[in-house]
C-alpha cells in the first residue's frame, strides 16, 4: 500500500507536469503564451522539486535504518529481543538520573544514554514507542556494542555502514565513563579527607605512611604528590613513596617517575649499600609489575609529558648495576619507561605536610573535583 508520502509525491507530481501539458495543448494559439509558459515552468519546478524531497516521517524511517548494511538488518532484527524488551533497554538508558552530583560525568549507563537522544532527535522520534523496530534494533546493537570487549565491538561495528564512526563513539563513551570513575573516586576521597580533617585525626606527627595506611580511598594525587616531592635523604618519606608504588592502583606515570626519580638521585648507591637485599626486592617487585602490566591506570600525566626521557640512560645505568652491587641477580629492564605521559597533572596536595604526615589545613572541593564532561558533537 502507498503511504501518505508516496501519495503526497503523486499529487504533486502531477502538479509539476499540468502546467506546461495544460499550456501545450490549449495556450499555444494565445498571444501571451511565453510569459504563462515562464511561469509555467517554474511551478512546475517547484513542484517537482516538493515531490521528490523526503518527508519528515520519510526521512527518519530511512534515516535509521540506513545506518546498517542492508544485508546486516535482517540477522539483527533475529537476533534482538521482543519489541517492548527493545523498548524497555532503550528507555532505561534515557532516564534521568536524579542522583548524579550536578558538576559529575555522565556514567557508561548515563552517556550511552546521551547517545540515543541524540539519535532520536535526529531520526525526529520523540518517544521511544514512535521507534520503528529497525530504528529500536540499531540503538540495542549500539548498546551492546558500547559494553562489548574491543574485539566484540569490532566485529559487532561492521554491521554498520560506517563501523569507524561506531568505534570512535564507542571510545568517547568509555572516555567520560573513565571521567565518571575518576569523579566517584576523587569524591570519595574528599569526603575522607574533609573527616579526617574534622576528627584532628593527625594532630599529632604519625609519619606518612600511618597516614596513608588509614586511608580507605585511593588518592592518586597524593601518592603522585609525595612521589614527586618527598625528601629522598629523610627514611620517612622515603618509605611512604615506595609505600605508594607498591599499591597495584597507583597511576603509571607515579610508578615511573619513582623509579626515574630513585634511580638517577645522587645517593641511590649509598642506598644500595645502606638498605641492601630488601631495596632491591623492593625495585624487582615493581619493575616485575611494571613489566607483567600490573599498573593499569593511566590517568595522570606529567610536565612536560617526555620529562623522563632525558634521565633515561643514567636511569637504566644505575638500574643495571644496582644488584650487582649486592651479587645479586640482574634487575630486568623496565618496558616502555620512557614514554611521554600526557594525562591530566595532578591535582594539589601541598595540604599534606610529608614530613610529619599531618593535614595542614581543610581540604577544598576545588582540589579533589575537576570539570565536567559530555559527549562530544561529531
Amino acid at each position: 500500500m502507498v503511504g501518505f508520502g508516496g501519495s503526497q509525491r503523486g499529487v504533486l507530481a502531477g502538479v509539476a507536469l499540468a502546467p506546461p501539458l495544460f499550456a501545450h495543448f490549449w495556450l499555444v494559439p494565445m498571444t501571451g503564451w511565453p510569459f504563462f509558459m515562464g511561469f509555467c515552468v517554474l511551478a512546475s519546478l517547484f513542484a517537482l522539486q516538493r515531490s521528490l524531497m523526503p518527508t519528515a516521517s520519510e526521512f527518519g524511517d530511512r534515516g535509521g535504518e540506513m545506518m546498517l548494511r542492508a544485508s546486516a538488518m535482517p540477522r539483527v532484527l533475529a537476533e534482538m529481543p521482543s519489541r517492548d524488551a527493545m523498548q524497555a533497554q532503550i528507555t532505561a538508558r534515557l532516564l534521568p538520573v536524579d542522583r548524579r552530583p550536578q558538576d559529575a560525568p555522565p556514567d557508561l549507563d548515563e552517556a550511552i544514554g546521551q547517545v540515543f537522544s541524540r539519535m532520536m532527535a535526529r531520526w525526529r522520534r520523540h518517544r521511544v514507542e514512535e521507534l520503528p523496530d529497525g530504528e529500536a534494533a540499531i540503538l540495542c546493537l549500539i548498546d551492546a556494542l558500547c559494553r562489548a570487549e574491543p574485539d566484540t565491538a569490532a566485529r559487532l561495528a561492521q554491521s554498520f555502514r560506517r563501523p569507524d564512526v561506531l568505534l570512535k563513539m564507542r571510545t568517547e563513551v568509555h572516555r567520560l565513563a573513565r571521567e565518571r570513575a575518576s569523579y566517584d573516586r576523587a569524591f570519595a576521597s574528599l569526603n575522607e579527607t574533609q573527616a579526617l580533617w574534622q576528627a584532628k585525626s593527625f594532630d599529632q606527627d604519625t609519619g606518612m605512611v600511618d597516614a596513608l595506611e588509614a586511608m580507605t580511598v585511593p588518592d592518586l594525587d597524593l601518592w603522585h604528590h609525595i612521589v614527586l616531592n618527598h625528601d629522598p635523604d629523610d627514611p620517612a618519606q622515603r618509605a611512604a613513596a615506595l609505600w605508594c608504588v607498591r599499591q597495584k592502583a597507583c597511576d603509571r606515570a607515579t610508578v615511573a617517575a619513582w623509579l626515574v626519580l630513585t634511580a638517577c638521585h645522587g645517593g641511590f648507591a649509598r642506598r644500595v649499600r645502606r638498605d641492601g637485599p630488601e631495596f632491591i626486592d623492593a625495585l624487582r617487585m615493581v619493575i616485575e609489575r611494571w613489566n607483567n602490566g600490573s599498573y593499569r591506570t593511566a590517568e595522570l600525566g606529567l610536565d612536560p609529558p617526555d620529562r623522563l626521557r632525558p634521565m633515561g640512560p643514567r636511569a637504566l645505568n644505575a638500574l643495571s648495576k644496582a644488584a650487582q652491587m649486592l651479587d645479586l641477580p640482574p634487575l630486568a629492564e623496565p618496558k616502555g619507561l620512557f614514554s611521554d605521559y600526557r594525562g591530566r597533572l595532578a591535582r594539589d596536595r601541598s595540604f599534606w605536610c610529608l614530613a610529619s604526615g599531618r593535614l595542614l589545613k581543610a581540604p577544598t572541593r576545588k582540589a579533589f573535583i575537576g570539570s565536567v564532561g559530555s559527549i562530544k558533537a561529531s
